[in-house]
């Protein structure tokens, strides 16, 4: 994902998400549907650059459902550029051969 969102590549970083998930951005309303996702990714890129994502464990859920758990590192972007720092947690969902983001949320901390 993040190389997707280094390249700019919204629609891309949208496929990844099941088109009806869900995603939790701290300190905003919930975000519901692919289409939306994307635009939200959009919005972020804005603000932050050199996202870098950590994969700490991954748990099968079922045969068509997994945990992630990671870290990830951003810079604000402005004239005092800030590294920010948190966690998220995702839920894969396998869709027919695929498996897709269902529900994504991240917050700063440890």
């Amino acid at each position: 994902m993040d190389r997707l969102l280094q390249q700019g590549d919204f629609g891309g970083v949208a496929s990844l998400y099941s088109e009806d998930a869900t995603a939790f951005p701290p300190g905003s309303a919930m975000v519901k549907g692919r289409a939306a996702i994307a635009v939200m990714w959009k919005d972020m890129a804005e603000q932050v650059s050199d996202p870098k994502l950590t994969t700490l464990d991954v748990k099968s859920l079922g045969p068509s459902a997994a945990r992630e758990i990671g870290t990830f590192s951003l810079k604000s972007k402005g004239p005092k550029p800030q590294e920010i720092t948190g966690k998220y947690l995702v839920i894969w969902e396998k869709i027919g051969n695929e498996w897709k983001l269902a529900a994504d949320i991240w917050n700063e901390g440890k």
